[in-house]
C-alpha cells in the first residue's frame, strides 16, 4: 500500500488547508514517517471461504517496522468483464500496535498526554483486493 496516497475522511473537501496539515502532518515522522516508511504491506497467509461473495482472510499487516496479525472478511464486488474478480474489505486496527503515535521532543509529556486523548486511536483501513488471475484446482 503506497503511504504518500493517505486521504483524510474526517474534515470536509471544503477545508483544504486543514486537510493538506493533518495529511502532511500524518506523513511526518511523528505519525506514519511516509519518507523512511512509504509503503505498508498486507500479506495474506490465510483464506476460508464463506460464501459466493465473502471470504474469511487472516493476514500479517506491516506498518513502519511493525509487523501484527489481522483478521477480516472480504466481501466481493460487482463482476466486471475487465475486472472479475474485486473485492474490498474494512479493517479497523489500534494504532498504537504499529508505534503510531506522535514522538515529540519537545513538551514529550504534554504531547504524548495530547496524543493518547485528542487523537483518534483506531485507523479505520479501506483495502481493495483486484485478482488479475484465478487459478482453481
Amino acid at each position: 500500500m503506497d503511504m504518500t496516497n493517505i486521504s483524510i475522511t474526517d474534515i470536509p473537501e471544503d477545508e483544504p488547508v486543514p486537510r493538506r496539515r493533518l495529511r502532511n502532518h500524518l506523513k511526518s515522522d511523528d505519525f506514519f514517517h511516509v519518507d523512511k516508511y512509504p509503503n505498508t504491506q498486507l500479506r495474506i497467509t490465510e483464506t476460508k471461504i464463506i460464501s459466493a461473495h465473502k471470504i474469511r482472510a487472516t493476514a500479517n499487516l506491516t506498518i513502519k517496522d511493525v509487523t501484527k496479525p489481522v483478521s477480516f472478511i472480504i466481501n466481493r464486488i460487482k463482476k466486471s468483464a475487465s475486472l472479475p474478480y474485486r473485492y474490498r474489505t474494512h479493517l479497523t486496527i489500534n494504532r498504537f500496535n504499529w508505534n503510531i503515535s506522535y514522538q515529540g521532543s519537545y513538551w514529550e509529556r504534554i504531547s504524548s498526554i495530547i496524543d493518547n486523548n485528542l487523537v483518534d486511536t483506531d485507523i479505520n483501513l479501506r483495502i481493495d483486493i483486484v485478482i488479475s488471475s484465478y487459478y482453481q484446482e
